[in-house]
């Protein structure tokens, strides 16, 4: 499975502010480490995290 249980580990931890998702897949990205808490489902990239509520504040990835 790819993806980062923890950002934090990668120092990008709560620091991004859009996403790129390669066509035909799905990720999922996690306000806290190890795919707790908010988290949301995309499809497709996304200019302004802020529209989730996610702007700098995304700890966890993971595909989907």
């Amino acid at each position: 499975m790819a993806g980062a249980a923890n950002l934090a580990n990668y120092n990008f931890n709560d620091r991004a502010l859009s996403v790129r998702i390669p066509r035909g897949t799905r990720w999922q990205l996690c306000q806290d480490a190890h795919f707790r808490g908010r988290c949301v489902t995309l499809t497709s990239s996304v200019s302004d995290l802020r529209r989730y509520g996610l702007a700098h504040s995304v700890s966890s990835i993971r595909r989907y």
